[in-house]
């Protein structure tokens, strides 16, 4: 009997090459993860395939042998061959982290990953003992037999019903031992389990390479048998997402004077009514006096808008043209908050985005520069905006039209790159009932757990 080795990226891929090229009638002994490739050879990021090893039963090659052996009374051992496929296309691609502050995570852990290794190979040694000692019980076995019957056949009157007998003790020894090589553990940590949640984590728009690290960090967390617990997959999962929210402190402190906030970021993502919310909260759930500015002299009907909203929370509103100008009103203004309404910009024109730094450089006064952002933006798009209103500075992040979209890994991704926190989320166009305090746990189950329910609204 021989045995063969097949790598494929997956299970059934492996099984289909096996069958294919073997036959269907090929015994399946067990499979393994195996890893293709690595970051700076630690196995970091490789790519995961799935090694298959098969028998092939041969009935007329051990017919044959037995008349030989039966008819010249020598005993032959023919030695077990493995005969190992490898894909022909070797994977060569090395997943790079998300950026540097990931490599430099993975890069801190080195003694976690040599412990976790190490504890990995004495599992894969032990179980390869077994399979050695239960082989090579197996033979000793057989030889012992088929000692027995040579002997019995060479006697003056051979006993042909013994030596049947003999022959098949030999048949029932090795199908026992590949039944107990079928159920020795297997040595991998691949599961369709896993396999599931590396899907999924693509389809909320998290890029291959971060979704990736997000899995690497799953399977340094599970046991062999913890990997096909779906519930206990979940959890885990959720608490390594949670890490990677940051959550920003408040926007004005408890004691805190004539704090000049801007709202920055690209066109639509509902600026002027985010900046409405904020106001209102202010007003109405911190008793702190408020005030807007508008600098958005591009669209008319945004400054009406602030307008109606500043008479319906009664705050004051500037309108203001030029730098001269906005220095004098911000000088003249006591409120405890001046949030600054800014006209959008494209994060694809960069002379717009000039404008804007220059703008806040020439101010007399420091700013708090918040960026919103759109949840329905994919993760390309937040790369860009990201990028490119980093230039201008951003101290805090906004969510908008969460309501819109749970695909959310894109903008988690870039946030976590960039070392960003989220200090509230907007689910609808209602002042001021339609945002939230941003919140970690609210965010993943919005992302693991969505169906057909939304993210509630505050009453």
């Amino acid at each position: 009997m021989e045995y063969i080795k097949v790598i494929g990226e997956n299970y059934q891929d492996a099984e289909y090459q096996a069958r294919s090229k073997y036959g269907s009638s090929i015994i399946v002994l067990n499979h393994k993860e195996v890893k293709i490739g690595g970051l700076l050879g630690t196995g970091l990021f490789a790519k995961s395939k799935v090694e298959l090893t098969a028998a092939l039963p041969d009935e007329e090659q051990a017919r044959s042998s037995g008349k030989l052996k039966a008819a010249t009374g020598k005993i032959t051992t023919k030695d077990i061959v493995f005969k190992e496929e490898k894909n022909e296309q070797k994977s060569t691609a090395q997943h790079k982290p998300a950026d540097s502050r990931l490599l430099l995570k993975d890069m801190l852990s080195q003694q976690e990953l040599a412990a976790t290794k190490e504890k990995f190979l004495q599992v894969a040694d032990e179980t390869r003992n077994r399979e050695k000692n239960i082989q090579r019980s197996s033979q000793d076995l057989a030889n012992s037999l088929l000692k027995k019957a040579v002997a019995e056949s060479a006697a003056a009157t051979p006993d042909m019903t013994r030596i049947e007998k003999s022959l098949q003790e030999i048949l029932e020894a090795v199908k026992a031992w590949e039944g107990k090589s079928r159920a020795l553990p297997e040595l991998s940590f691949y599961e369709s389990a896993l396999d599931s949640w590396m899907t999924k984590l693509t389809d909320l728009d998290f890029s291959p390479s971060f979704s990736d690290h997000l899995m690497h960090e799953l399977r340094e967390k599970l046991t062999f048998e913890e990997q096909n617990d779906r519930e206990l997959i979940r959890r885990k999962l959720s608490g390594i997402l949670r890490n990677h929210i940051g959550i920003s402190t408040p926007i004005l402190k408890k004691g805190e004077r004539k704090k000049v906030v801007a709202m920055i970021g690209p066109t639509g993502v509902g600026k002027t009514t985010t900046l409405a919310k904020i106001g209102a909260i202010y007003t109405f759930y911190e008793n702190r006096t408020v005030s807007f500015i508008t600098i958005d002299n591009y669209r008319i009907a945004a400054t009406e808008q602030l307008k109606r909203y500043s008479s319906i929370i009664n705050i004051k509103t500037h309108v203001v043209n030029g730098v001269e100008e906005l220095n004098q009103v911000i000088q003249a203004d006591s409120s405890d908050l001046i949030l600054i309404d800014t006209s959008g910009r494209s994060p694809y024109h960069k002379e717009h985005i000039a404008d804007m730094e220059r703008l806040f450089q020439s101010l007399d006064v420091p700013v708090e520069k918040i960026l919103i952002t759109s949840a329905t933006a994919k993760r390309k798009d937040q790369e860009v905006i990201f990028t490119q209103f980093g230039k201008v500075g951003i101290d805090k992040v906004i969510v908008t039209k969460i309501d819109e979209s749970n695909a959310i890994g894109g903008l988690i991704e870039v946030a976590d790159k960039y070392n960003k926190g989220l200090c509230y989320i907007t689910n609808g166009q209602d002042v001021p009932s339609d945002i939230e305090e941003a919140n970690a746990a609210q965010l993943v189950h919005l992302m693991l757990d969505y169906k057909e329910e939304r993210m509630p609204r505050q009453e």
